[in-house]
């Protein structure tokens, strides 16, 4: 939704099992539409998760309590969030690991990545700069400048938001190209 306002719109179209909220949004903000939530009988107990991008935000005491059951701090590995929603709806999740040992590509093969870009992709992931990161793999892709197998494990990681993950196989790259 765009905004909150659409958001409680629609609600007479559908029966939401969850809300994820952001904090900032446009016109009302997320805490006053997690309270306009909890104030209708049929939302009472429907899980609310709430997302900021503002970490300080999290440590703040606020006396907010029962208005949400999950609070995630950008920027968050998807995994996580998944198992926390699973949770919250009682629901089992199974994960397959893409990066099992039988499949794993070797990124050793990858010579001509040059130190310096894997500097530059290491600090854009360590910000949580997933758009910057996006463009320096597009450039690498595009220059042929990194193996196809190692380049498909970075964009795996960062399309999960994975910044944990794409930091550990940039550690790894940047080891075995020394």
């Amino acid at each position: 939704m765009p905004d909150a306002e659409t958001a409680l719109e629609v609600l007479g179209d559908c029966a939401p099992d969850l809300f994820v909220l952001d904090i900032d949004m446009p016109g009302m903000g997320g805490w006053q539409l997690a309270q306009r939530l909890r104030d209708r009988p049929e939302y009472r107990a429907t899980p609310i998760v709430m997302v900021t991008g503002h970490a300080l935000e999290a440590r703040m005491p606020v006396d907010r309590e029962g208005l949400y059951d999950a609070f995630v701090v950008k920027p968050y590995s998807l995994r996580d969030v998944l198992v926390r929603l699973a949770d919250l709806m009682k629901v089992e999740l199974v994960f397959e690991d893409p990066f099992s040992a039988e499949r794993a590509p070797d990124t050793r093969r990858s010579p001509r990545t040059a130190p310096e870009t894997l500097a530059r992709l290491k600090s854009l992931a360590g910000i949580g700069h997933a758009a910057g990161a996006r463009r320096e793999l597009d450039t690498l892709e595009a220059s042929s400048a990194l193996d196809p197998d190692a380049l498909a494990r970075l964009r795996d990681r960062l399309d999960e938001f994975d910044m944990t993950g794409l930091l550990r196989l940039l550690k790894e790259m940047t080891r075995d190209a020394a």
